[in-house]
């Protein structure tokens, strides 16, 4: 079950850059870069993961 949960989540972040606008500059980029990227958006927003 969790590996489904990996796999989903995997899935979600490949294609993400293809349906929003926002990340379309990522669609060459690695999962884990990204992943990074997203990240540090989210850290530079003021909420820590």
């Amino acid at each position: 079950m969790l590996v489904n949960l990996i796999n989903i989540a995997y899935c979600a972040m490949k294609i993400l850059p293809y349906q929003d606008k926002a990340f379309y500059k990522y669609q060459t980029e690695s999962v884990q870069e990204f992943r990074f990227a997203l990240r540090e958006q989210i850290r530079q927003q003021g909420y820590h993961l």
